[in-house]
């Protein structure tokens, strides 16, 4: 099955619950399935208390490309827009810039960021 998008949501939901994950939060832009310590967070669209600070759709569309996750195709942020993704979930969801955090950004760090 290919994952291409925000419309394949459902599909890789139903995947992972296939494998034997939980559904362990449920928001109306994100479902993070559980399993053995495993969490993957699955989101339409990043935000926080319900209130969008990234736009889901765009990002995929202009800025993603194919990967494979256990024999499956589907597509990714790019490093660049994930980069930027993980400073905003830090700043907007956590409220706090961990040095996990900064150490990564600063790796990933470059002019198409």
């Amino acid at each position: 099955m290919y994952l291409q998008g925000v419309d394949d949501f459902p599909k890789a939901v139903k995947l992972l619950i296939r494998r034997g994950f939980k559904i362990a939060v449920s928001e109306p832009f994100t479902i993070t399935p559980a399993k053995s310590g495993f969490i993957a967070d699955l989101y339409t669209n990043s935000s926080f208390v319900w209130i969008m600070y990234s736009d889901g759709v765009k990002l995929l569309k202009e800025y993603s490309e194919e990967i494979m996750i256990n024999n499956v195709r589907a597509r990714a942020l790019t490093i660049e827009a994930e980069t930027a993704v993980s400073a905003a979930h830090a700043i907007y969801k956590e409220h706090m810039i961990l040095l996990i955090d900064y150490l990564t950004i600063w790796r990933w760090m470059d002019k198409k960021v």
